[in-house]
């Protein structure tokens, strides 16, 4: 029985979805993303040569698993370091995936606690200043680019916190991750970090849920690696170009949500059952980071209570995410009427067992995302930027 499952009710989009994934099946969509050829979205050689250094996450599981063992060594070394908490500083891409393991996932039953500050307001960082006992914290510095202001002021901050507080040496309650060779990489030398992960530099921050940017908070809160791996790499195979076409979930989600955005159906509604809801706003960055670059794109909404039937039965197409074992009725009683007006509905669910923490939807995303973008805007043209920058 599979861990997770997608049903897709095209509504009103059926006749214009089913010419899509054919035209999508002509030009070798799938088989080019995952061979990362550049020119499915553009022609000339600039762009070819950013869009290539945007793919890393098609490759990074691979990567990810030969380096599990050394991530399972640095939750046992924090542990018994007496690093109980765990504070996470980052902002966008850096933090969404580790808030989601946090929330969706129970982690370990041994006194760990998990924080994520992705904010400079003064409240936010005086509640976690006093919610956490710096003599048994471990703060992650979390930044692609190692220069991100609101991060490093955060780092420093703490930093100042932890050398006034007599901690010897205060650079063994933080590690890093980010880019090799970034300013973030020379700071955690200069500062002494426990550990400095040096991530690949050809995956943007929001594509990078599995790599170390996902990974590292992950095992540091108790989550299963080897599992997650496992259970995305299964999804990858399902999404990939060895995949009957016509099953392919990555190949379904993105061509829906591309020929949504091409006719008058452009917002993504996201709704889900309570633990799922930090990942719709990964999902929500996701999407609405990227796409628009050519001004067609689709809006994401993540967060919002249910609306009227007649607010989602314009222009929406409504993903409904939801984990066996919570309350599904509220979401049920929202999608089955919608179906009946022929809106679109992706409809996604989990195991109980497993939750978010099985890998698989990260994946599941990251794929119809590139399909999606070649759908929205199917005409290879220059454009000043493209679906991987921001």
């Amino acid at each position: 029985m599979s861990t997770l499952t997608q049903r897709v009710s095209r509504g009103r989009l059926e006749v214009a979805y089913r010419q899509e994934v054919e035209r999508l099946i002509a030009v070798g969509a799938v088989q080019k993303i995952w061979s990362r050829q550049p020119s499915l979205w553009k022609q000339d050689t600039d762009h070819a040569r950013v869009i290539r250094n945007r793919l890393g996450w098609i490759s990074v599981l691979d990567e990810m698993r030969e380096k599990q063992p050394s991530l399972c060594e640095l939750s046992q070394e924090t542990y018994q370091a007496g690093l109980r908490d765990i504070v996470l500083l980052g902002m966008g891409g850096s933090s969404l995936a580790a808030e989601v393991f946090s929330q969706a996932f129970f982690g370990a039953a041994d006194g760990r606690r998990f924080f994520v500050l992705d904010s400079t307001d003064p409240e936010s960082i005086l509640a976690v200043e006093r919610a956490i006992d710096l003599r048994q914290t471990l703060f992650i510095v979390a930044s692609k680019s190692g220069k991100t202001r609101e991060t490093l002021s955060q780092f420093l901050y703490f930093h100042h916190l932890a050398q006034a507080a007599g901690i010897k040496p205060p650079g063994k309650h933080f590690i890093a991750i980010t880019d090799s060779g970034s300013y973030l990489a020379q700071l955690a030398g200069e500062y002494s970090f426990r550990r400095a992960f040096l991530n690949a530099t050809d995956i943007g921050g929001r594509y990078s849920a599995l790599s170390y940017f996902g990974l590292v908070p992950a095992v540091l809160w108790g989550v299963d690696a080897t599992a997650v791996l496992d259970a995305a790499v299964e999804m990858r195979a399902a999404c990939g170009p060895a995949a009957p076409a016509q099953t392919n979930p990555a190949l379904e989600l993105g061509a829906l949500l591309g020929v949504g955005a091409r006719n008058a159906t452009d917002k993504l509604m996201l709704f889900s059952t309570p633990r799922l809801a930090s990942f719709c706003n990964w999902i929500e960055q996701l999407v609405a980071e990227s796409t628009g670059k050519e001004g067609r794109g689709v809006v994401p909404v993540a967060g919002a209570p249910l609306l009227s039937l007649d607010t989602l039965g314009e222009g929406c197409v409504v993903a409904a995410l939801s984990l066996q074992g919570e309350d599904e009725s509220e979401l049920d009683g929202c999608v089955a009427p919608l179906k009946l007006r022929d809106v679109p509905v992706v409809e996604i669910r989990l195991q109980r067992d497993v939750g978010f923490s099985n890998g698989k939807l990260p994946l599941l995303w990251l794929a119809p995302y590139w399909v999606s973008t070649r759908s929205t805007n199917p005409t290879c043209r220059r454009a000043k930027t493209l679906p991987g920058e921001s």
